[in-house]
């Protein structure tokens, strides 16, 4: 029996599932307590999709794969917000959600984030971008980041660096108490990391 036949014609797709939860896990892993949800968000989706997929011409594990994950990216991971609105609500809120308790999947979206930062920028982005974030979180306060360098050049290191780091948040729809923790957990780690050097 084909994939077709398996989805559209078949009452159990348990086995389905199963091949395309094993396929789209890694990219989900941070996101979901265990294999068998995923399983649950995935025959949700296929089933939710049947219909248009049933219509295609022939359907395979690819497919369906990249199906399920780009409705699943934009559940879990697609930002409502513009690039922009990151930065601005930011600067807006000056991280006035302290002290508050946040709920496990804020804190691994969190953790998400600040990872794919740590992947995507070298240490002198970084650097500049715990710069603008400590600027902002506390303004008062003398800023240990790129002491060296002038005003102007504090400045244009992170108008350039800006649209990159809206790129690499864009997936993720922070609330202001997740802005504040990604900040305040990113600063921390790169200040004991350079002063373990």
């Amino acid at each position: 029996m084909n994939l077709k036949e398996k989805l559209c014609k078949e009452k159990d797709i348990k086995e389905l599932v199963r091949d395309v939860t094993r396929i789209i896990l890694k990219n989900f892993w941070s996101v979901v307590e265990s294999f068998e949800d995923l399983e649950s968000e995935v025959t949700v989706v296929l089933l939710e999709k049947r219909e248009s997929l049933c219509r295609k011409k022939e359907i395979n594990l690819s497919l369906l794969s990249m199906v399920v994950r780009n409705a699943l990216i934009d559940k879990f991971f697609r930002s409502k917000k513009l690039n922009e609105t990151f930065f601005s609500e930011l600067e807006e809120s000056g991280f006035d959600a302290e002290g508050k308790e946040l709920p496990p999947l804020s804190i691994i979206n969190v953790n998400e984030a600040i990872r794919r930062v740590k992947e995507s920028l070298n240490e002198s982005e970084i650097e500049t971008l715990c710069y603008y974030l400590y600027s902002v979180l506390y303004r008062k306060e003398e800023n240990p980041f790129l002491r060296e360098k002038s005003r102007d050049a504090k400045y244009k290191a992170w108008s350039r660096l800006k649209p990159k780091v809206s790129e690499i948040l864009s997936p993720f729809d922070f609330s202001d108490d997740e802005i504040r923790l990604f900040a305040e957990r990113l600063l921390s780690e790169f200040l004991r990391k350079n002063r373990s050097n």
